[in-house]
């Protein structure tokens, strides 16, 4: 039987020895740090174009848009040769710059090739940014940031974009570019000038033929209008064969956009549909217009991979984000640095993006960080939350409450403005893999909100039309 003192003894070494462990984790907690800093300084240093991490770009195969067959919806690159209904058709860089025709076999098309070099503001774009060796001809997409504003001149619409070249013809958003990243406590510092180049993302007119009746209407109204939904197949994904599948992530932070910038008769001339602008938009019904109000009506932005993210990006949300104060208190002032852990993800389950919305420059205080919006504090001024289209939603959400992408006019063909990019405030905007292989972009629309596998349900759904989107 052990004595009191032999006890006291036991309890002492045990003490001791826990205490060493304590120590030896701690001293590896604070090594593993030390390393994942040094590594992103590293990579920071090296790559200067990625938003967070040493990818160079993200190459972007040929894509494909599909219409569902008994739609009415036609589309065209050029507003005179179209699909049929249900057809195909097939962008990359060749056709979208005139390269190629329409089908990608023959010769430079002229009325594609006007399109690409037309004003500055307004032509086709597909992404050319500066690689480690310069102008990649090839292209490809680098790291921008934008929560959707649509460009125009008009002061009072509260629209206005800082770049003298906008005008109300550029049907341009604004994007931002990172100009400078350091690692801080508690997450990472960003600086962001508003972007003038163009390079890093890809832009360009698709027309949308409604043929559903035979009468236009030249105002433009979602009362009268019919919504587009995405088709459930619509997918950006990433190949991985023959490749390393550990940069598969980063197809999780691209983004696509969707404007509807002005419409015209279906039976005019495609003359008619490519010069369509802002300002030959209808004046009332709010077309060619990125209001909150209008986001589902006249424009969206759509979130492919909403809820999916790599376990590299979760590790290193896990092992950098601190939380910051909200509001000044006792001892404290708003954004300070607290030293509790962000509130954790997990894949499959969808992380708010607080996107950029103006310059953020060195004299900015308290200082931006990445992931202010995710950990407790609110940097208004700079960021904001950007409410997408989530395809999660639009394919495993009731059919009854499926968001509409954008309504379009009957009998008429409207010009739809895309944009794709790589949202650099994402959260999965992270990886250490170098992307080797393409990503692989197919977006469809239709009419039908209602998915046919969803009616062969028991009990079926209750076949309610889709909600209005506020406005007009």
């Amino acid at each position: 039987m052990e004595t009191n003192i032999e006890k006291e003894k036991k309890n002492k070494k045990m003490k001791i020895k826990k205490k060493n462990k304590i120590s030896a984790s701690k001293a590896r907690k604070g090594k593993k740090l030390f390393l994942a800093a040094a590594i992103t300084s590293t990579v920071l240093i090296v790559s200067t174009y990625a938003w967070f991490v040493g990818i160079n770009k993200v190459d972007v195969n040929p894509f494909e848009i599909e219409v569902k067959t008994s739609d009415g919806i036609k589309l065209s690159l050029d507003g005179s040769n179209w699909t049929s209904n249900g057809g195909t058709l097939l962008v990359n860089k060749g056709i979208i710059t005139g390269a190629l025709s329409i089908d990608g076999t023959d010769s430079a098309d002229s009325r594609l090739t006007d399109l690409y070099t037309s004003a500055a503001g307004n032509k086709n774009h597909w992404a050319s940014a500066v690689s480690d060796t310069g102008i990649n001809s090839d292209g490809g997409l680098f790291p921008v940031s934008t929560i959707g504003k649509l460009c125009k001149n008009a002061e009072t619409d509260g629209q206005r974009c800082n770049v003298t070249s906008y005008n109300d013809d550029s049907n341009l958003i604004q994007f931002f570019d990172k100009s400078s990243i350091s690692a801080v406590n508690g997450g990472y510092k960003i600086l962001a000038k508003e972007n003038t180049t163009k390079n890093e993302y890809i832009a360009f007119d698709l027309f949308v033929k409604n043929d559903a009746s035979n009468v236009y209407t030249n105002v433009f109204s979602s009362n009268d209008a019919e919504p587009l939904f995405l088709t459930k197949d619509s997918e950006v994904v990433y190949d991985v064969s023959g490749s390393n599948a550990d940069g598969a992530g980063i197809v999780n932070s691209m983004r696509v956009a969707f404007y509807n910038i002005a419409q015209a008769d279906k039976n005019s001339n495609y003359s008619v549909f490519q010069g369509l602008s802002c300002t030959t938009a209808p004046s009332s019904g709010g077309i060619c217009d990125s209001s909150s109000s209008n986001r589902g009506k006249t424009w969206n932005i759509w979130e492919p991979n909403d809820t999916a993210h790599t376990q590299i990006t979760l590790n290193r949300f896990a092992g950098t984000c601190l939380k910051r104060f909200a509001a000044s208190g006792d001892g404290h002032v708003a954004g300070d640095v607290t030293s509790d852990g962000c509130d954790s993800l997990s894949n499959g389950n969808y992380s708010q993006t607080f996107a950029i919305k103006s310059d953020i420059s060195s004299n900015v205080n308290p200082t931006v960080n990445i992931y202010d919006g995710l950990n407790g504090y609110q940097s208004d001024d700079y960021l904001s939350n950007v409410v997408t289209l989530r395809q999660s939603s639009n394919n495993d959400g009731n059919d009854d409450d499926r968001e509409s992408l954008f309504y379009i006019s009957p009998a008429s063909v409207s010009k739809i403005r895309i944009y794709i990019w790589i949202e650099g405030q994402d959260v999965d905007n992270f990886d250490l893999s170098r992307i080797y292989n393409n990503v692989k972009i197919k977006f469809g629309f239709t009419k039908d909100q209602y998915d046919i596998a969803d009616l062969n349900q028991s009990p079926s759904p209750s076949l309610s039309p889709s909600p209005s989107p506020t406005g007009n």
